[in-house]
């Protein structure tokens, strides 16, 4: 049974392709904006997955977006572990729009079966400001 051990989502997830260590920096677990809707220009979401040897090596997953249960997006992910029994999942987001504050979720589904879900809460913390420099002569 494909089985998932961790997700998360981050300002940027990599993988070194010689020695296949993951690097995440900024994990996300709330992000205030003064105004929305608010436009994220980059995000990772790593899932780290595990089979047994009687599954497929070669799946389909999808990866949802949602806003307080809404959804924003859906992506179709092909995933291969090749001879591996793990596979790290990473999925980079060019640009998301987060129309209003509440609880966004990514959810990571294989066929019909929810894998794992990552939340982020999304606030509002006051209001957009302008700010005035004094002028240079």
């Amino acid at each position: 049974m494909i089985k998932s051990i961790l997700m998360l989502c981050a300002k940027g997830v990599v993988q070194d392709a010689y020695t296949r260590n993951i690097s995440v920096y900024s994990i996300l677990d709330i992000i205030s904006a003064a105004s929305f809707p608010l436009y994220v220009q980059e995000m990772g979401v790593l899932c780290i997955l595990h089979r047994r040897k009687r599954d497929k090596s070669q799946i389909e997953l999808e990866l949802k977006v949602l806003l307080d249960g809404k959804q924003l997006n859906a992506f179709k992910l092909k995933t291969d572990f090749q001879k591996s029994m793990k596979n790290n999942q990473i999925v980079t987001l060019k640009g998301i729009t987060i129309p209003s504050p509440g609880i966004l979720e990514f959810v990571m589904y294989y066929g019909d079966r929810k894998l794992k879900t990552y939340e982020i809460r999304v606030r509002q913390i006051g209001k957009a400001k302008i700010v005035k420099h004094p002028r240079r002569e």
